[in-house]
């Protein structure tokens, strides 16, 4: 298990190598480690955007910070990177703020999950992207296989 600025990131999470870690050389924005096959990829941040996060305050700070994800991949849609985003549903149940979407590029429409909460003063944010038939299945056991790592 390899641990990056304190972060659990082992070699496989539900069944996707560890592929690599980018670091944004900016303190505030942190860092990511992605994992991935040609089906599915998942990319993990971990960063505070020089915000002080708090557990007293960590549900309303992952909310928003789910919320301003969503924006982005509006923006996304807006800018023409994405065909098009549909949001099939979110939540504020468990450890995580989520969101599900149907994001269609190069006219391809694959599942994209947002999950997101605040650890150790900071965001930890997943990303997860799939054209897997299963896919809230697959998405639902990433996310608690990395869950419990981080003893949520």
């Amino acid at each position: 298990m390899t641990q990056i600025d304190g972060y659990p990131f082992p070699r496989q999470l539900a069944g996707l190598p560890r592929l690599e870690k980018t670091d944004y050389h900016n303190a505030p924005l942190g860092f990511s480690v992605r994992y991935g096959n040609a089906q599915t990829w998942a990319d993990i941040y971990v960063y505070n955007h020089d915000k002080k996060l708090t557990s007293a305050t960590a549900r309303a700070d992952a909310i928003s910070e789910r919320d301003s994800a969503l924006e982005d991949i509006s923006a996304n849609v807006a800018s023409g990177s994405y065909d098009d985003a549909k949001l099939i549903n979110k939540s504020t149940a468990g450890g995580f703020t989520t969101a599900h979407l149907a994001i269609t590029q190069r006219q391809q429409t694959r599942d994209s999950y947002v999950f997101v909460t605040v650890r150790n003063a900071n965001f930890v944010k997943i990303r997860l992207t799939t054209n897997q038939r299963n896919a809230d299945k697959f998405a639902d056991e990433f996310l608690k296989e990395y869950a419990k790592l981080l003893g949520i």
